[in-house]
C-alpha cells in the first residue's frame, strides 16, 4: 500500500465488551458484512480490534485475543 496521499482506515470491532454497543462484531457474518462496508465506503484497510479499552474492561490473555481475532482473519 502506496501512503503518499491519506487513506480512510475503517474499524472493526471484535470485542464482546465494547464501550459501545453498537460496533460490536461477533459472528461471522456481522463480521464480514462490516468489512464489505467498510471497503464499499472506500476503507483502503481494516483495524481489527479485540480488547476493549472501556474503563470497566480487563485484560486479555494473548490467547484470548487471538481467539477472538482469529474469526476475522
Amino acid at each position: 500500500m502506496v501512503l503518499t496521499t491519506p487513506k480512510v482506515m475503517g474499524i472493526l470491532n471484535v470485542t464482546p465488551d465494547s464501550f459501545f454497543s453498537g460496533s460490536r462484531k461477533q459472528t461471522e457474518e456481522e463480521i464480514m458484512q462490516r468489512c464489505c462496508q467498510i471497503l464499499e465506503e472506500g476503507g483502503a484497510m481494516i483495524d481489527v480490534g479485540a480488547q476493549s479499552t472501556a474503563p470497566s474492561s480487563t485484560m486479555l490473555t494473548a490467547k484470548e485475543e487471538a481467539d477472538r481475532l482469529m474469526p476475522a482473519l
